[in-house]
């Protein structure tokens, strides 16, 4: 299928904070598009290195670039999303994360997908880059051999899943219509899962949502963030975002979907206190995450969870040295994992 203007505009998204180092790469990637019918939405959140000047000279150069500054000290990532969206004009809305960048067929491919098979919502598959720029361990889904179409409550189940989804809550690897969003925003103030959130409102309103394993979008990954990384009160932002999600009218409507958030919530706290653990505040979150999974074990019983998640939980509650000592051995093992990737 020939892609050309006719298909209509697709509304690029690039959120960018302190982005001097790789903005121009990932820009250079959407201006390098096969599919040619782009706007390029640059909203640059109060960065205080070079990165505006790199967006200025973009723009002088490309008459399709639309940079927004935003003053005021950072707003962060959804606020800065959300100001993209009320600029765009597009028929589609894609977004790409300033450190990121993609194959230069991802919208031809994209667009010819949802035109084709008349989606909502297209998502493609992804692959992780290093510091060395290599390309290194593909995402590969569970059932990626061949194309899946879903239904909203078969998408939004992929979403609360922890390991094992076809796809995942991240907003760059797919494609919206525009119609299919309307006024649905980003939530600002979550700082975790913000994107899965807004996936879930609009994938509620989406009729077919449809899955194919190209990976088009490389996900870059800085060694020093990963290794890194502070944990702070921010981590339970992810609780928030999966109990507004079982909040919404659609998923309280819904037995199935309300019982994998529930799910996913309790697996949520137990990820979390072995990814806090090197925090000095670790105890504290660890009683504060305690209080979450009996609170709700109180209110809605114990949901459904495997045999170890089980224990994991029954260790949480009762049992909190002998949680911390798995806690730590757990944090050993993720850094050295994650140490053993970034070397390979």
């Amino acid at each position: 299928m020939n892609i050309g203007i006719n298909e209509g505009l697709v509304s690029v998204i690039v959120p960018v904070h302190n982005g001097e180092r790789t903005i121009k790469r990932c820009v250079d990637s959407i201006l390098n598009q096969n599919y040619r019918d782009i706007e390029i939405i640059l909203v640059d959140d109060n960065s205080t290195d070079l990165t505006y000047d790199i967006l200025q000279d973009l723009k002088n150069k490309h008459a399709n670039i639309v940079c927004i500054k935003l003053t005021g000290g950072s707003k962060g990532v959804s606020y800065a999303r959300n100001i993209g969206l009320r600029a765009a004009k597009g028929k589609y809305i894609g977004f790409v994360d300033a450190d990121d960048f993609i194959s230069e067929n991802m919208y031809q491919v994209m667009v010819s997908k949802i035109c084709s098979l008349d989606s909502d919502i297209v998502v493609c598959a992804y692959s992780f880059v290093y510091d060395n720029y290599q390309v290194v361990n593909p995402t590969k889904y569970l059932g990626s051999e061949y194309e899946a179409v879903f239904s909203s409550e078969a998408a939004i189940l992929e979403l609360t899943k922890m390991h094992n989804a076809r796809f995942t809550g991240h907003v760059w690897d797919k494609l919206y219509k525009k119609e299919v969003i309307g006024d649905i925003n980003f939530v600002e103030g979550i700082h975790c899962y913000e994107d899965t959130l807004f996936n879930v409102e609009v994938m509620i309103k989406a009729k077919r949502i449809d899955f194919f394993n190209d990976s088009l979008y490389s996900y870059y990954i800085n060694s020093n963030s990963v290794t890194n990384s502070q944990y702070s009160d921010k981590i339970f932002s992810s609780i928030q975002a999966l109990k507004k999600m079982e909040n919404l009218d659609f998923i309280k409507k819904n037995r199935v979907l309300s019982m994998a958030i529930q799910s996913r919530i309790f697996k949520e706290c137990i990820a979390q206190s072995y990814m806090s653990s090197a925090s000095p505040k670790c105890e504290e979150y660890i009683e504060q995450f305690k209080k979450i999974v009996l609170d709700r074990i109180k209110a809605f019983g114990m949901p459904k969870l495997t045999f170890k998640e089980k224990v994991q939980i029954l260790l949480l509650v009762y049992s909190k040295t002998l949680f911390k000592c798995i806690v730590q051995r757990k944090r050993k093992k993720y850094e050295m994992r994650n140490t053993n990737i970034i070397h390979e």
